[in-house]
């Protein structure tokens, strides 16, 4: 599923789950595949969502963007705000 809240830039995100909601974050270099085996534990029991980062996983990689860390917050920032808006 594409977010589309990364600022302008496509952001990948599994989602799966029950009225309860749960934000998991992968740590650099990595992707949101990293969660598969806990949202198979969790799935009955929390809505997961589990971007991935900027330039990592199914996420666009444009080149030229800015990658820090404050980049990645701020795209956090706005995919939970355009989520919880939906």
């Amino acid at each position: 599923m594409d977010a589309g809240s990364g600022r302008g830039k496509g952001v990948f995100q599994s989602f799966q789950g029950a009225p309860d909601a749960a934000l998991f974050l992968h740590g650099i270099t990595t992707y949101s595949f990293l969660w598969k085996d806990v949202v198979s534990l969790l799935k009955d029991h929390l809505t997961f969502f589990a971007p991935d980062l900027m330039g990592c996983g199914d996420s666009s990689k444009p080149a030229g963007a800015n990658y820090s860390l404050s980049a990645q917050a701020d795209m956090i920032l706005g995919f939970i705000g355009a989520t919880v808006a939906a």
